[in-house]
């Protein structure tokens, strides 16, 4: 589906453009059911964390769309990270057994998506990190 996006951005194709960005909503929507997360979740993190780029790498070395470390893509079995179902699938399901890790505490889940469990484990809390604070805000203030 990225691929056809950007053929049809390329070919100045606003119609085409406009339903495949409506059926990669739908998928990120059925990533959201299939772990129970709530509506907006997945699409909200990939916006944050690649802007929806499947190539996306950052300076820290996590990788795709749902910006899987390398360890965290192993533990979860990514073969291809910038896959985009597997990423998704993968970020997905990262994301699904933080909350339980945190007894559904979405804020703390989150955190440790974006700066690792160890840190949050460590504190109890959301991490004194800037970039982090800044990123749980931004994901919650989206799913309003």
């Amino acid at each position: 589906l990225y691929a056809a996006l950007k053929r049809a951005d390329a070919a100045g194709d606003a119609e085409g453009a406009k339903t495949i960005v409506a059926e990669i909503r739908g998928t990120y929507a059925g990533y959201d059911a299939k772990y129970g997360l709530k509506k907006g979740t997945v699409e909200s993190i990939i916006n944050s964390e690649s802007s929806h780029d499947p190539n996306a790498v950052s300076p820290r070395k996590a990788v795709g769309l749902m910006q899987l470390m390398p360890a965290t893509q192993a533990t979860l079995g990514v073969s291809n990270p910038f896959d985009p179902a597997e990423s998704l699938m993968a970020g997905a399901r990262f994301l699904k057994t933080l909350l339980e890790r945190y007894d559904g505490n979405l804020s703390l889940a989150l955190s440790a998506y974006n700066a690792g469990p160890k840190r949050v484990d460590a504190i109890g809390r959301i991490p004194p990190i800037p970039e982090t604070r800044a990123y749980v805000k931004s994901i919650l203030g989206r799913l309003k």
